[in-house]
C-alpha cells in the first residue's frame, strides 16, 4: 500500500479493533459488580467501546476498499444507536431518534448486565431494558464475521494480483549486471579499460531503474523491504565516484577502485536476492 495515509489508518484501525476486543472481553470480569460507580464506568465503558470498535470495523473496511455499511448489520446498528441515546447524547439525541431524545437511565434498574432506559420526546414516553452483555456478544460475532470476510477478499485480490506478475521475475531484469560487471572490475584494474567501464555503468543504472519501475508497477512499497531500500540508497555513490574515475574527472587508486567496484557488487547480489525472495512469493498461493 503505498498511500502512507490509507496505510496509517489501516494500522490505528487494526489496534483499536484489538484494544476494543480486550475491553469487551474485560467486561465479562465486571459483570457482576455491585458498586454504584463502577456500574457506570462499566456501561460507559461497555457502550464506547462498541462504538469505537464500529469505527474501526468501518475505517479498516475503507482503507482496503471493502464495501461496508453499519447500517446493513442489525446488531451493530442498534448498539450504536442505543450507545447515542444512553451515554453518547442522552440530553438531547434526535440526530439518532427523532421521536424519543431526551434519555434517563433508572439508576435504580442499573447492573454491570443491564439498566432500564426511560425516553422522551414527540413520540411520548418509551421504557425499555438494555442487555449489555447481549449487545458485547452480538457486536463481537458480527465483527469477526465481517473481519472473515474481509480477510477471505483480500486473500483472493493478493492471489489476483500475484498471478497477474507471476511470469515477470524481478530476478531476471538484472541479467544484464552480470556482464557489466566483469568490465567494471577489468577497468576498476586497469586504466585502459577505464573506456569500457564507462560505458558499462549506465547499464546498472537502468537496470536499477528498471527493478524500482517493476516494483512500483507492482504497487510494491520498497521502504517494506529494508534490504532492498538500503541497497538502492548505498549503491548511489560508489557508483558515482566509480563515473568520475572512469571519465578521468577524478583520480582513485587501483585499490580503492576496486573496493568500490567490490562494493557494488556485493549490493547487486542483495538486490538479486531480494528479487528472489519477491519471485519465490508471487510464485506461491499461500497467503
Amino acid at each position: 500500500m503505498r498511500d502512507r495515509t490509507r496505510w496509517l489508518e489501516l494500522c490505528v484501525s487494526m489496534d483499536v479493533l484489538e484494544d476494543t476486543y480486550f475491553s469487551c472481553e474485560a467486561y465479562k470480569r465486571f459483570a457482576k459488580a455491585r458498586d454504584k460507580g463502577t456500574i457506570y464506568l462499566v456501561i460507559y465503558g461497555v457502550m464506547q467501546s462498541l462504538f469505537v470498535q464500529q469505527d474501526a470495523l468501518e475505517a479498516l473496511c475503507k482503507a482496503l476498499n471493502y464495501p461496508f455499511k453499519i447500517r446493513d448489520f442489525p446488531a451493530l446498528y442498534e448498539a450504536r444507536r442505543l450507545r447515542n441515546v444512553s451515554v453518547g447524547h442522552p440530553v438531547n439525541s434526535k440526530r439518532t431518534d427523532s421521536d424519543f431524545y431526551h434519555n434517563f437511565m433508572i439508576q435504580v434498574t442499573m447492573t454491570a448486565e443491564s439498566f432500564e432506559l426511560h425516553s422522551h420526546g414527540k413520540g411520548g414516553t418509551r421504557l425499555r431494558t438494555i442487555e449489555l452483555a447481549n449487545l458485547v456478544s452480538q457486536q463481537q460475532d458480527q465483527v469477526r464475521c465481517v473481519l472473515r470476510k474481509v480477510a477471505e477478499t483480500m486473500r483472493e485480490r493478493e492471489l489476483q494480483h500475484r498471478k497477474m506478475f507471476r511470469s515477470e521475475r524481478l530476478f531476471d531484469i538484472f541479467e544484464p549486471t552480470n556482464y557489466a560487471m566483469q568490465k567494471v572490475f577489468e577497468a576498476a584494474w586497469k586504466p585502459e579499460h577505464f573506456e569500457l567501464g564507462r560505458i558499462m555503468l549506465p547499464t546498472i543504472v537502468k537496470t536499477l531503474d528498471a527493478f524500482v519501475a517493476a516494483l512500483t508497477k507492482r504497487d510494491i512499497e520498497i521502504q517494506a523491504y529494508h534490504g532492498i531500500d538500503d541497497a538502492l540508497k548505498k549503491l548511489k555513490y560508489p557508483l558515482e565516484k566509480l563515473k568520475h574515475a572512469f571519465a578521468r574527472k577524478e583520480t582513485l587508486d587501483a585499490e580503492l577502485r576496486e573496493i568500490l567496484a567490490y562494493y557494488v557488487s556485493r549490493k547487486l547480489d542483495d538486490l538479486k536476492e531480494g528479487a528472489r525472495m519477491i519471485d519465490e512469493e508471487y510464485a506461491s498461493d499461500s497467503v
